[in-house]
C-alpha cells in the first residue's frame, strides 16, 4: 500500500513498524508494516506513479553486521540480510542508484543519526557530481 494521503504520523509509523518488533498499523481494515520487507527500494512504486527518472538509495549496499547481542539484533540483522538480496534485484531498475558507505556505523545506536545524514549527504551529493559532470 502506498500511503500518498493521510497521516504523516500514521505513514511513519508504518513505515518503521519492523515486524516481530513493532505492532503493525491497521489502515482500511489492513496491517501495515515497513515496506522495505516488499520494495526496500520502491522503484516498482515509482514507475507505476509515473515516473520518468528513477534515483534510488540503497543503505544495505555497503553495510556491514556486527555480532548480535540479544535476540532483537538477531532479527534486524536477519531482515537486513534478506533485505539487501532483494533490494540488489529492485535496485537494477533505477536511473541513479546512491549507496551511502554506512559500514562503519552501529545499526542500533541512534546516537550516530547526525553522522549517518552527513554521509548520506557527501555520498549522494559525490555520486550525483560523477554522474552529472
Amino acid at each position: 500500500m502506498v500511503l500518498s494521503k493521510g497521516s504523516v504520523a500514521d505513514a511513519v509509523m508504518a513505515s518503521t513498524c519492523i515486524p516481530g518488533i513493532f505492532v503493525p498499523i491497521e489502515k482500511d481494515n489492513q496491517l501495515l508494516i515497513d515496506g522495505g520487507v516488499m520494495e526496500n527500494v520502491p522503484v516498482l512504486s515509482l514507475q507505476e506513479m509515473g515516473a520518468d527518472f528513477i534515483i534510488g538509495v540503497d543503505l544495505n549496499a555497503k553495510q556491514s553486521f556486527i555480532k548480535p547481542n540479544n535476540i532483537v539484533e538477531v532479527l534486524i540483522n536477519t531482515i537486513n540480510l534478506t533485505l539487501a538480496s532483494a533490494t540488489r534485484l529492485q535496485t537494477e531498475r533505477t536511473d541513479l542508484l546512491i549507496t551511502p558507505d554506512v559500514s562503519e556505523f552501529n545499526l542500533y545506536d541512534t546516537s550516530q543519526v547526525s553522522a549517518l545524514i552527513e554521509r548520506g549527504y557527501s555520498d549522494s551529493k559525490k555520486k550525483i557530481e560523477e554522474v552529472f559532470q
